[in-house]
């Protein structure tokens, strides 16, 4: 068992124990999931995050606490549209989406591939496209970061 105080920066006000089932982890009300090789080098990542606050989905269903990250390879032979890592939902269903991150680990697609797949709206998932686009810098949905 581990204890997550935080996720992402993002300091929980109630930290909840985790139990780990494989690729998968459920605490509280909340499901968690990641997908991602063991990566032994160091490598340059770009990340691309997005908080269910902007989901319109996530708002109307009042779960709008979760979060979605993707990570993907940002080394100078990627051409700033490397190869997705890795990735990790946070949030209500999370289960029901983290396939879709495994799957493009496992096809070796990039930011943009992720960001041209049709992700119906409203749905959650849809904030695995909105990530992507974020890693890549064409996400019309949120504000850009500021610098």
């Amino acid at each position: 068992m581990l204890q997550f105080e935080e996720i992402d920066g993002k300091r929980l006000s109630n930290p909840p124990l985790i139990c780990r089932f494989g690729g998968m982890s459920w605490f509280n009300k909340h499901q968690m999931g990641h997908a991602a090789p063991t990566l032994k080098s160091t490598r340059r990542v770009k990340k691309g995050l997005i908080l269910w606050t902007a989901s319109g989905r996530a708002i109307a269903n009042g779960r709008d606490e979760g979060l979605t990250k993707l990570l993907f390879d940002d080394s100078p032979e990627a051409h700033s549209y490397g190869k997705v890592l890795g990735g990790s939902i946070v949030g209500t269903h999370a289960g029901d989406m983290i396939g879709e991150i495994a799957l493009a680990i496992d096809m070796g697609v990039d930011a943009v591939d992720i960001g041209k797949t049709i992700h119906p709206h409203p749905t959650l998932r849809e904030s695995i496209g909105m990530a992507a686009e974020i890693a890549y810098g064409s996400c019309t949905d949120v504000p850009p970061a500021r610098k």
